[in-house]
Parts: C-alpha cells; structure tokens; sequence
C-alpha cells in the first residue's frame, strides 16, 4: 500500500528588506571601523572651553601617554613619521591631520612630532576634549 505524501509549501522570505539590512550593517560597520582604529592606545586628551567640534580627518596621528607615536591606530617610529604622512596625503587635495596628544607629554617629546609634521606639509588639527561653558 502506498501513502501520498503531502506537498509541503515553500516558506516564503520577502528578500526586498534584505538590501536595506545589508546597507545598514555596511554603514554600522564603517563607523564601527573608525573608532575602533584608536580604541587601543590610551591618551587622554588636552582640555578647554574652547575647543570647536570637527569632522573627521583623513589621516589621524596619536602621542599616547607613554609616548609612543600612532598613526592610524599603527605604532610608528619619529624618523619614519614624516616619510609616512607624506606617502599617506600623497596628492589629497585635504591634508588636514588629526594629532591627539596626551596632556602629560613634554614640549621635547611632542615638538619633534610637530616638526615632522610640517615637514609632511600637513594642516595641523590639534585634539582636545571641550570642557564647561567657555564663559
């Protein structure tokens, strides 16, 4: 004896939210990827009520607390520093440089970091946390 088996219906996935979820994790991602690039040096940042809020430049630079020199979240020795940024800008029409030091570094540890930089042609952004009114 031979039972008939039923068809069993297909379940249906509506696929046209899909690309609107793809889209959504792309741009979380993205995010994600530029605070992320620094969450591992530590550095805590300069204050002042009159710090101006930016957006982000192309290229980032950190002298963290142990005076260690990042750039783009990678360590970097001083003499190579120059060559780098240079090669990074290349012929970016925006030469902005995001430079984050730490507020406990020296004029001799972080000067030798801003004369690379000039050297490197960059604009110069200086990073610091705002703090009170500016009152």
């Amino acid at each position: 004896m031979k039972i008939a088996r039923r068809r069993r219906r297909q379940p249906l996935l509506p696929l046209t939210s899909f690309g609107d979820i793809a889209f959504q994790l792309i741009i979380f991602f993205v995010l994600a990827s530029v605070f992320m690039k620094e969450a591992h040096i530590k550095s805590r940042p300069p204050e002042s009520p009159d710090i101006e809020i930016l957006e982000q430049a192309p290229l980032s630079v950190v002298l963290d607390e142990q005076g260690r020199l990042w750039v783009q979240g990678e360590e970097c020795a001083l003499d190579a520093l120059e060559p780098l940024v240079s090669s990074l800008l290349g012929d970016r029409k925006d030469r902005r440089v995001y430079l984050k030091m730490d507020r406990d570094r020296r004029y001799r540890e972080f000067g030798r970091v801003l004369a690379a930089l000039a050297q490197s042609e960059a604009e110069l952004v200086l990073i610091g946390e705002k703090t009170g009114s500016g009152q």
